[in-house]
């Protein structure tokens, strides 16, 4: 074999220390190409630990959006197809809901995304629909603990007075329209992935 034969096949050999993501072989690259050569994740999930974060955090976030749909669903039941006695057992339905289901699951499709972040070549705040979908997220997070388990336990207590869900009633019937709508952002950015980094003047 020639010297020049030998040198072709040697360069057509991806080097061991070139990332897998780099060479001809991976047509669709499974980590950021940029990211991957700028800075390696905060630390590393093993293959199996990394799709056991993905298919916690796909369930809890459809799932999240699917229980969305159930609180509105009950919202509007509640406020205009329930007669005045049967108010309370609607409301009380959507406050369990909301403590029980919701909420558990809003914060284990969080911490999730943030472990998955944090341990794949993605990382948390290096990419714009990253950041995006964390600030879109962290809102969707704090309305709920702040705005709509309130309002859950108000209509409760108004219908306890009788006096029907007074003003909580529409409340909920537009709040999961508003979190439905933050809940399919953040899933759009998860499939899409727009490319854009923050600091691309930093990248090779």
């Amino acid at each position: 074999m020639s010297a020049e034969t030998s040198d072709h096949t040697a360069s057509s050999i991806p080097s061991a220390a070139t990332p897998a993501a780099l060479t001809p072989a991976a047509a669709t690259p499974a980590v950021p190409t940029r990211a991957a050569v700028a800075a390696p994740p905060l630390f590393r999930l093993s293959r199996r630990g990394r799709r056991l974060w993905v298919l916690l955090h796909v369930v809890t976030s459809v799932g999240w959006l699917g229980l969305d749909l159930g609180v509105l669903a009950l919202g509007v039941t509640g406020r205009w197809f329930t007669p005045g006695d049967g108010e309370l057992g609607v409301y009380r339905a959507i406050d369990l809901l909301g403590y029980a289901v919701v909420l558990p699951v809003a914060l284990v499709a969080g911490v999730s995304g943030v472990v998955l972040s944090l341990g794949t070549y993605w990382g948390l705040l290096r990419y714009r629909w990253v950041v995006i979908k964390l600030v879109l997220t962290l809102v969707a997070l704090v309305a709920t603990v702040f705005a709509l388990l309130p309002l859950m336990d108000r209509a409760v207590a108004n219908c306890l007075a009788g006096g029907g869900p007074g003003g909580a009633g529409n409340s909920l019937v537009a709040a999961p329209i508003v979190a439905g709508t933050l809940y399919t952002t953040a899933t759009a950015l998860s499939v899409y992935k727009p490319r854009g980094s923050r600091r691309r003047a930093s990248m090779p």
